[in-house]
């Protein structure tokens, strides 16, 4: 199979169920479909991620300075809740705060960082999405890790319209207004990943859906466990 087109991109986006058993019938090696899935991803990723390198720079580099009006209203707001608190003192402390690299370098490793970040993406979401289709038993005897590979790489390939529609969150003001439905098309793509699965592993769509669901729940559960974790072992003293 050569490359994914636009139009195909689309067609699948659309009509998932369609889409994705079409290609899962001829049961494609995983290894080109994660090759075609880095080459739409990593251009956008890199995109994001410049995005990003820029707005920690310039965050930065109001924080070591305070200066600005958020920064001021923040002083502000400081000063009010706690009077014995010194603009002056803020900003010399705010001054000795360690700068980052120059953002051409963090640029640069955005080159190693993207792929990298993908194909960890990639390896998570085959983990946990093949155990959670055996959990809602979605596996059949001879359709092993090998059919989620290639299932998820499809996915992520179409995931790339999604990622696309996220850098509109970065735009000022029209980032904010756009954040509730660029959630919901967000939440839309995931579950996509489990229509993909269903189909490549030959099961009712709604094992596949159910999968990428529970994944997203043991993933909360378990973020909520450490952040637990994290405050009871900050604010509880020991020996309490």
């Amino acid at each position: 199979m050569g490359l994914i087109t636009p139009r195909l991109l689309w067609d699948r986006a659309l009509h998932p169920v369609v889409g994705f058993r079409s290609v899962a019938q001829a049961d494609p090696p995983w290894g080109p479909a994660l090759g075609r899935m880095l080459l739409l991803r990593v251009p956008v990723g890199l995109v994001a991620w410049g995005v990003g390198v820029l707005k920690l720079s310039l965050f930065t580099q109001g924080l070591r300075t305070l200066e600005g009006p958020m920064w001021s209203r923040a002083l502000e707001l400081i000063v009010r809740l706690n009077p014995e608190v010194r603009i002056q003192d803020l900003r010399s402390l705010a001054a000795e705060l360690p700068s980052l690299p120059p953002t051409g370098t963090l640029l640069l490793w955005g080159l190693l960082a993207v792929p990298l970040g993908l194909l960890g993406a990639w390896l998570h979401n085959a983990a946990w999405d093949h155990g959670c289709l055996w959990l809602a038993g979605g596996l059949k005897r001879g359709r092993g890790i090998r059919r989620t590979l290639s299932a998820e790489s499809e996915a992520m390939a179409v995931g790339v319209l999604g990622a696309l529609a996220s850098l509109l969150g970065d735009i000022p003001i029209a980032g904010l207004l756009l954040s509730l439905p660029l959630a919901v098309l967000a939440l839309y793509f995931w579950i996509l990943r489990g229509i993909s699965l269903a189909a490549f592993h030959e099961v009712e769509a709604w094992r596949g859906i159910l999968a990428v669901v529970l994944h997203l729940v043991l993933v909360a559960c378990c973020a909520c466990g450490l952040l637990g974790f994290l405050a009871f072992a900050l604010f509880v003293p020991l020996g309490a």
